[in-house]
């Protein structure tokens, strides 16, 4: 893997987003994660783990997985951040909701084989955060992903498992966002109900392929007339 160092980075003010451990930039071609101060103390203690992390996951080529391309260093040589591609899209928490459902269910079953190559690696999602997935025309993108782990001690159904489960949580807790969901019909209303149980993408995908068959919908179709059933925030809770 390629290493930089930071005095060689020439444009980084286009910024991304800033979180409480580090701010992310791009320069149109790669985006740049770097750690703040506060945190460059603990992986200057651990820079031995963090290396062979980034190294491990640089290795994997995935569509689904935007994986670390070069370190970024200090003028000591210490690791203060990664560079990975630039993926322009919408974060999970602001889906376009003109997406078609069909298309969204094609981009999960994507995401759903990638996550099962990415867990024979034995790679184990850990950062669960809805800004660290992108969703665009060319489908799903998980980025951030040096909080997670290389578990070397559950076996790949167990890592797979854990992995899936992730993806379902940050899914469902896009789709299920209360302010989305300005109103609601009755397949919308099953659907809800439906999503809040599932346990992996694939559950996820059958309940929408079922929403899908009865009428042809786009994302904002789930988001409908709560008033016609007067549903509140609170009895949303209660799934």
């Amino acid at each position: 893997m390629d290493k930089v160092y930071l005095n060689e980075l020439k444009d980084l003010s286009i910024f991304i987003k800033q979180g409480t451990q580090a701010i992310v930039t791009h320069d149109k071609t790669y985006a740049y994660k770097l750690y703040k101060h506060n945190m460059r103390a603990e992986f200057y203690f651990e820079q031995d783990s963090l290396r062979e992390r980034l190294e491990r996951l640089s290795e994997i080529n995935l569509d689904s997985y935007v994986t670390p391309k070069m370190t970024i260093n200090d003028d000591r040589d210490k690791i203060i951040g990664f560079g990975m591609d630039y993926v322009k899209g919408k974060t999970l928490n602001r889906l376009n909701l003109k997406v078609n459902t069909t298309k969204f269910i094609d981009d999960l079953k994507r995401l759903e084989e990638d996550t099962y190559k990415i867990s024979e690696s034995r790679y184990e999602l850990r950062d669960k955060n809805n800004r660290n997935a992108i969703y665009n025309e060319d489908g799903f993108h998980i980025i951030d992903l040096d909080y997670g782990v290389f578990n070397e001690n559950n076996s790949i159904d167990i890592i797979t498992t854990s992995n899936l489960i992730f993806l379902n949580d940050l899914i469902i807790k896009s789709l299920l966002h209360v302010n989305l969901f300005d109103s609601i019909t009755t397949y919308e209303y099953d659907l809800v109900k439906a999503l809040h149980n599932k346990k992996s993408l694939t559950e996820i995908i059958e309940a929408l392929d079922t929403y899908n068959n009865k009428k042809d919908s786009k994302l904002r179709d789930l988001r409908k007339e709560r008033r016609r059933f007067n549903i509140s925030q609170n009895y949303y809770g209660r799934f």
